[in-house]
């Protein structure tokens, strides 16, 4: 997702010139230390305020939360169409974790 910006607004022979500046919206951090018992995965979509932590089950079933709620809410989606989404990361190994 990119963010577009208009930049160096001038009137040049009566028209205006302008430069176009892109850049991409940063992600949410995720700290894993604050993730809920049972986190497997945590959605980190561009532009966005927060991240969503996701627990896997099984096969069938998945579940979401934002950070500081107490319950997880079941998803609509089944696992494995979840885990096609471009901004979702598996929770890093033990040993990756400061």
């Amino acid at each position: 997702m990119l963010q577009r910006r208009v930049v160096d607004l001038q009137i040049v022979d009566g028209h205006p010139s302008a430069r176009t500046e892109y850049r991409r919206h940063p992600k949410p951090e995720a700290d894993w230390s604050q993730a809920p018992e049972g986190t497997t995965h945590v959605i980190r979509n561009p532009g966005s305020e927060r991240v969503v932590w996701i627990k896997i089950a099984d096969r069938f079933d998945a579940f979401w939360r934002w950070p500081g709620a107490k319950n997880w809410r079941p998803s609509t989606d089944i696992p494995s169409v979840i885990l096609k989404n471009r901004s979702i990361e598996p929770r890093p190994s033990s040993s990756d974790t400061p």
